[in-house]
């Protein structure tokens, strides 16, 4: 159905985020297990399935020709991955920075192209900050 006469629930959109290389929309329900995708002007659809037990608040991607897209998202105190290849095969991955005290807060995630990197909350002994992880080389 167009985007406009789709309803995806009552809880409020995520983040909204536009991938120029599809001329597409990705967005997710807050607290959700599912991104959806809308083509400018095209129907809503099922972008990917988020593992069982995750929920997203916050997410970012990236794309590129060879690997397919990647969503970039916090649950239940870990930051993943969900690759969506070019095929369209889908796989999920913790991506894992060392300290399994500090949790990466769902409050929201933003990713830096000109140094592939991404920026994100997180929380270590009740006190708060800014991560960053280095996507390079994954």
């Amino acid at each position: 159905a167009p985007i406009a006469n789709t309803s995806i629930g009552t809880n409020g959109l995520t983040n909204i985020e536009f991938e120029p290389a599809f001329n597409q929309y990705l967005f997710a329900r807050e607290r959700g297990n599912m991104i959806y995708q809308s083509n400018v002007g095209g129907n809503l659809e099922k972008f990917a399935d988020l593992p069982s037990g995750h929920s997203v608040y916050s997410f970012t991607h990236t794309h590129d020709v060879t690997n397919g897209t990647n969503i970039y998202y916090c649950s239940n105190g870990s930051l993943y991955r969900l690759n969506k290849s070019i095929s369209g095969t889908v796989t999920n991955t913790t991506l894992n920075w060392g300290s399994s005290e500090m949790k990466c807060d769902i409050s929201g995630i933003e990713y830096d192209a000109s140094i592939n990197m991404l920026y994100f909350p997180v929380r270590m002994n009740g006190k708060t900050a800014i991560a960053r992880f280095n996507l390079s080389g994954l």
